[in-house]
């Protein structure tokens, strides 16, 4: 399998103005439930982390993340260091309970690195993700509640 498999965008995708994605960074900064983090070598940036709560009451308390590490630097800790920071911001956040995420199930790397952390499988999307004709993965919903 090559590595587009455990990526959502594909680079064609990656469309934004320099404007969207300010206006998506200065979304997180205005709203007390939702983060962004960034793993920075040298000034270059070599992960991120992002995580929004609910836009509802009912589901407030709760949210989602998505991550991204450079693919030469992963399985150095820069992946565990966003996350585990994720955390600690979610454990104090007085609004933020649970966090949840979704991975490809043939990510077996994350996977492993969400149960270290805590993280539990609460279900599966089947054939969830598309990566080509015929060719499909299923999603795997996991999550762990800090309070």
């Amino acid at each position: 399998m090559g590595e587009r498999e455990f990526t959502l965008t594909e680079a064609d995708e990656l469309d934004l103005t320099v404007e969207q994605e300010e206006n998506w960074i200065q979304e997180h900064l205005d709203n007390r439930c939702k983060i962004i983090l960034v793993a920075e070598i040298e000034n270059e940036v070599v992960g991120i982390i992002d995580f929004a709560n609910g836009h509802r009451r009912r589901i407030a308390h709760t949210g989602e993340l998505g991550m991204s590490v450079v693919k030469q630097l992963r399985g150095q800790g820069i992946g565990e260091a966003l996350l585990s920071s994720l955390l600690t911001w979610a454990k104090e956040n007085p609004t933020i309970e649970k966090v949840n995420l979704l991975v490809h199930a043939t990510n077996e790397r994350a996977i492993s690195l969400y149960r270290k952390l805590g993280f539990q499988e609460e279900g599966r999307r089947k054939k969830d993700l598309k990566l080509g004709p015929n060719e499909y993965v299923d999603s795997v919903l996991m999550g762990i509640w800090v309070k």
